[in-house]
């Protein structure tokens, strides 16, 4: 399980883009998405 998974990202950054700004997804597709910016993305977005 290397952090450099295709795909994890694959499955990561569309899922990004959908729920935040263009802007903030291009963030996160330079850094690797991690667990961490998952939990943010979800207390911006409400359930």
């Amino acid at each position: 399980m290397e952090p450099n998974s295709p795909k994890k990202i694959q499955f990561a950054v569309p899922l990004f883009q959908s729920q935040i700004d263009p802007e903030a997804a291009e963030q996160i597709r330079r850094r690797r998405p991690t667990p961490a910016s998952l939990v943010i993305m979800n207390e911006h977005v409400p359930p």
